[in-house]
């Protein structure tokens, strides 16, 4: 093998090994150091990570069916996720008693 493809094998092996380094920072370690650690930041400091980790560690039962309430800081005051549950849960809406707001 002349000395031009060892180079562009080795090319390839760098390229590919740093790819699959990146994926696995990025698929792996980020989530986890990103989302696993409770959240103690108020909704106007950052509402984007609020919404994803809000959004990642909602659990449903089951046979629950789920409302995600999202909007503005100002908006949360406003759409009380209580108040729609009772709404949704006492409206004649076919499985309402299966709905539940976060």
């Amino acid at each position: 093998m002349n000395p031009e493809a060892r180079v562009k094998i080795k090319t390839i092996w760098i390229s590919l090994l740093l790819l699959l380094g990146f994926l696995f920072l990025d698929r792996v370690l980020f989530p986890i150091a990103l989302f696993e650690f409770p959240n103690e930041l108020e909704w106007d400091t950052s509402p984007w990570y609020n919404f994803l980790h809000k959004q990642r560690n909602i659990r449903f039962e089951k046979g629950e069916k789920g409302i995600l309430v999202a909007g503005s800081s100002v908006a949360l005051y406003s759409a009380y996720p209580q108040q729609i549950t009772d709404e949704v849960r006492t409206s004649n809406i076919k499985d309402g008693e299966k709905f539940r707001a976060e």
